[in-house]
């Protein structure tokens, strides 16, 4: 296998778990909503939770592209873990807030920050394990 095709792999492997991740966490959030709608119907359950997964798996791969670009900047470790954990918490901040405010959701401000405080929740580990573990195919 020549060097350029062991690039390609490990780069589509990088992908594919990047995928994973974000998927896991669809799932988790999906299955969140709609668990809490369940009350309005099977119908409106499934959508609500699909609606959920497909937003933490788009998100949740930016994201996790964005941290994993400021984790390999030329700076201080430290620089680094806090780039790579607040970029992407604001960014999915930034996104959540505008969504439920073109909703007309009446507290979109705090449904941007409890998005927040889960997205530094999962990108601060990430960005510590990557700090350590540089060739990780996650």
């Amino acid at each position: 296998m020549s060097l350029d095709q062991d690039v390609h792999a490990l780069s589509s492997q990088r992908k594919l778990n990047s995928f994973l991740v974000s998927a896991a966490g669809g799932v988790v959030t999906g299955g969140v909503v709609a668990v809490v709608n369940h009350s309005h119907g099977n119908e409106e359950m499934l959508a609500a939770g699909a609606r959920q997964f497909l937003y933490t798996l788009t998100l949740g791969g930016v994201g996790v592209w964005m941290s994993r670009r400021f984790n390999h900047r030329p700076v201080g470790r430290v620089q680094r873990t806090l780039e790579a954990t607040l970029y992407p918490s604001t960014f999915t901040f930034m996104v959540n807030w505008a969504y439920h405010t073109f909703l007309g959701t009446p507290e979109a401000f705090y449904s941007g920050l409890a998005t927040f405080s889960m997205a530094m929740a999962t990108f601060l580990p990430y960005a510590i394990y990557s700090q350590y573990h540089q060739g990780s195919r996650i």
